[in-house]
């Protein structure tokens, strides 16, 4: 209940209580010059080691991300969530679990931080159409 509540708290402060854009339907396939690269994610790794190749290359990127993510929230909010979420990521099922304490292994950050971002990648990829 208690994670519900911090869920539902955290959605309404990064959304403001609505979704904020349109989806944008025009955009797939993406121009030439906004294409990603490609990575190969082998799924017969380990879990906790399968994203290792694909995060390496943008680890700056990534951690400056997160970090975006993170600078709206002091340093006593961050280390609730470091522990509200870090608690949720043990109730999620593997291998999903494991991806994320590989990936938080190779960022050198927080699991909590980690599944912080999941959760708002999540609440931002709602859109309304």
């Amino acid at each position: 209940m208690i994670l519900l509540a911090l869920f539902v708290f955290v959605s309404i402060i990064v959304t403001d209580g609505q979704v904020v854009e349109e989806c944008r339907l025009d955009k797939f396939p993406p121009d030439e010059d906004t294409k990603l690269s490609t990575v190969v994610v082998n799924l017969d790794d380990p879990p906790e080691l399968r994203w290792k190749n694909a995060i390496g290359p943008v680890k700056e990127d990534v951690v400056t991300l997160i970090s975006t993510v993170t600078s709206y929230f002091n340093k006593y909010e961050l280390k609730i969530f470091d522990v509200a979420f870090d608690f949720l990521l043990d109730t999620l099922p593997d291998p999903y679990r494991s991806e994320i304490k590989g990936i938080a292994e190779v960022l050198d950050i927080p699991v909590g931080e980690v599944t912080l971002y999941n959760v708002f990648y999540e609440l931002f990829s709602v859109s309304k159409v």
